[in-house]
């Protein structure tokens, strides 16, 4: 899988150094639905979507259902086509903080 993402062999031991527990993770059940969650619902390209994993591997610390895809959704909805925060930014704020950090828009009332 590592292969896929085209991550060298120097990336892949900074990666384990820095998240030693991604050993421990299933590939198909964890690494690769959360990269394909990346790529679907936070509308990355493979390459965004392996940048964001290498520049913060904790990302798959993280429940896809209970925290990545709904933060992703909800920031692709209030984003638009703009290029989404940094995965490290937008997972490691407590729920509160992010809300407070991304607020959901009011509409304008006349």
């Amino acid at each position: 899988f590592i292969s896929e993402l085209g991550i060298g062999a120097e990336v892949l031991r900074k990666i384990v150094i820095t998240f030693p527990q991604i050993l421990g993770f299933n590939v198909d059940r964890k690494l690769r639905a959360v990269v394909r969650c990346l790529e679907d619902d936070g509308e990355m390209s493979r390459e965004e979507a392996t940048s964001a994993v290498v520049s913060f591997p904790g990302i798959f610390s993280y429940s896809l259902e209970g925290r990545i895809r709904p933060r992703l959704c909800f920031l692709r909805q209030r984003f638009g086509d703009r290029k989404l925060p940094s995965a490290a930014s937008v997972m490691t704020l407590p729920d509160n903080s992010f809300y407070l950090r991304y607020p959901i828009p009011t509409p304008c009332t006349s």
